[in-house]
């Protein structure tokens, strides 16, 4: 009988650099998907930032352009005794006011879409305005909140100094490529601002 011969099958010519040629295509994969990531992150802190700073100019332009008719506060002294207060039909009147213009800046600013050269995000001077445009929303959340406080403020020997604050809360959505980010946006405006000298007021009220 023919005694049948036994071949070992030899490894394909090159396998070593099959290998390699892989584990180097994978690390490749792998780096593009964590430096995706990154990109979005920083998409992200851009977004965030850009829609804080808009957020904040319309909150100012709007307390800027809403004018009070008379003062918001008023001083009175009884029995010797000073008393500061804050006039309330005054101060709902004025919180309607600067409510309803800042929630037609809002509107308009969600009707924007802003374009961003991805080089801008990134950062450095020479990427700065270059490369493809990535498209950022922002979009307002419910109403803004407005209120008015005042305060009083130990400013030194006999002084005491008196503040009228008007504050606003906004809550927004920046939507951009890969998800979106909540962002809340708070501003204080001073509307009043006094310093009172000699007798100081005694009682206050809000």
């Amino acid at each position: 009988m023919r005694r049948r011969r036994l071949w070992r099958r030899r490894p394909p010519k090159h396998l070593g650099r099959r290998v390699s040629a892989f584990l180097i295509l994978g690390l490749l994969l792998a780096s593009c998907v964590y430096g995706y990531r990154d990109l979005l992150e920083l998409v992200a802190v851009y977004g965030e930032s850009r829609c804080r700073n808009l957020v904040t100019q319309l909150v100012l332009d709007a307390a800027a352009e809403t004018k009070t008719a008379e003062k918001l506060s008023s001083f009175t002294t009884v029995e010797n005794k000073s008393l500061v207060t804050l006039d309330s039909n005054a101060v709902r009147s004025y919180q309607a006011a600067v409510g309803k213009c800042l929630s037609q800046k809002l509107d308009g600013l969600e009707e924007q879409a802003y374009p961003v050269p991805i080089g801008t995000v990134i950062g450095g001077v020479l990427l700065m305005e270059r490369g493809p445009l990535i498209e950022i929303r922002f979009i307002p959340v419910g109403s803004a909140r407005v209120s008015v406080d005042s305060t009083l403020q130990q400013a030194g020997v006999n002084q005491v100094l008196y503040r009228v604050v008007l504050e606003l809360s906004v809550d927004m959505t920046v939507v951009l490529p890969g998800g979106t980010r909540a962002v809340s946006c708070d501003q204080q405006v001073v509307l009043e601002e006094v310093l009172l000298t000699g007798q100081v007021p005694m009682l206050y009220g809000g």
